[in-house]
C-alpha cells in the first residue's frame, strides 16, 4: 500500500512533529509589516516629577497678587453702621409706640443701649435720639427720615 503522505515531502510521520509545525506557523506574524498596536510606550517616573516642579514654578512665578476686593472704604462709608443702628432704634421705638400707645419713658432697645444712643422723650408724640461718632453728635428727631450731624 502506499501511502499518500510518504511521496509530499512536508508530511511527517508523527503528530508530535505537525503539531509542532503548526504551532510554529500560529506564532509567526501573518504579515510581514510591523503593526502599530503592537508597540506599547511608558512614560518614564521621572516625567511627573518634571512636571509637578514646573506646576510649582509657575505658580510661584505667576502668584496671584493680593488686590483688595472692593475700594478703600471712604469715611462716610464707615459711618453708616452708626446712623443704620439709629434707625433701628427708632423703629423699635415705633413698634413700642404702636403696641403701647404711647412713648416709652427709657429707651426699649438692647441695641440702644449697647451703643450708648441717648433717647429724649420730648413731649408724648415727639423724641430724638442722639450719639456721638467720630463725624460729630449724630441727630434723628421723630418724624424725619434724616440723620443730622451736630
Amino acid at each position: 500500500m502506499n501511502n499518500k503522505s510518504e511521496g509530499n515531502p512536508r508530511s511527517s510521520n508523527s503528530w508530535g512533529e505537525d503539531i509542532d509545525r503548526a504551532m510554529k506557523q500560529i506564532e509567526k506574524p501573518i504579515s510581514k509589516t510591523k503593526s502599530a498596536v503592537s508597540k506599547s510606550y511608558s512614560i518614564p517616573p521621572w516625567v511627573f516629577y518634571v512636571s509637578i516642579v514646573i506646576f510649582f514654578i509657575l505658580i510661584v512665578h505667576r502668584a496671584p497678587s493680593y488686590a483688595a476686593p472692593h475700594p478703600v472704604a471712604q469715611n462716610r462709608d464707615l459711618e453708616t453702621g452708626p446712623r443704620v443702628a439709629m434707625l433701628i432704634v427708632a423703629e423699635e421705638i415705633e413698634r413700642y409706640r404702636l403696641e403701647k400707645g404711647n412713648l416709652p419713658e427709657e429707651l426699649p432697645s438692647v441695641l440702644g443701649i449697647a451703643l450708648d444712643i441717648e433717647y429724649e422723650k420730648i413731649s408724648n408724640n415727639k423724641f430724638a435720639l442722639q450719639m456721638d461718632s467720630k463725624e460729630g453728635k449724630l441727630v434723628l428727631n421723630d418724624n424725619s427720615s434724616t440723620i443730622s450731624v451736630l
